[in-house]
């Protein structure tokens, strides 16, 4: 399976967020994330893209309408919750009924995602947007995070043994 763009969701982000309680006790979801993710599912399923049940990497680009900043975005919303929302509409399954209308069987299937935020240009067509890419997973990410777990293990035993000197 090679990097392909699969999804351009052609609206700004909408981030998931923790259901909110009412003072009754009843809880509920803001009705710009039901809309969002209602339509992204929508979206999603005109596209009749096959269903992928291998673990993947994703890959996921958010780009915000540009105000005076340009670049990296690092305000809210936060990039977790962006990323939340996006694979609960990539991987769904309708409701009560256990039919998969996603690409992905199931979210847990994501074994590296790779996700950013930015502004868009001010260029003509350069629109606010998701895009997803599917893809499969990197063995050197792998690799790289277990040299990263080594040398962290060597720094704490260089650690407890100076403490021990002391």
């Amino acid at each position: 399976m090679k990097q392909i763009p699969i999804i351009t969701y052609p609206w700004p982000p909408v981030a998931a967020a923790r259901p909110r309680i009412t003072k009754t006790g009843r809880a509920y979801t803001a009705a710009i994330q039901k809309k969002y993710r209602a339509d992204m599912r929508a979206y999603i399923s005109s596209l009749r893209l096959d269903m992928i049940t291998d673990p993947v990497c994703v890959v996921i680009h958010f780009f915000f309408p540009h105000k005076k900043l340009r670049g990296w975005k690092s305000s809210r919303p936060d990039i977790d919750n962006l990323a939340k929302m996006t694979l609960d509409c990539v991987a769904w399954t309708e409701w009560g009924t256990k039919i998969k209308r996603g690409i992905l069987a199931d979210d847990s299937q994501v074994v590296q995602l790779i996700c950013t935020k930015k502004y868009c240009t001010s260029a003509p067509g350069d629109r606010p947007r998701t895009v997803v890419f599917v893809r499969e997973p990197d063995t050197d990410g792998h690799q790289e995070s277990e040299r990263h777990l080594r040398k962290i293990k060597q720094l704490r035993n260089e650690l407890d043994e100076l403490r021990r000197r002391k």
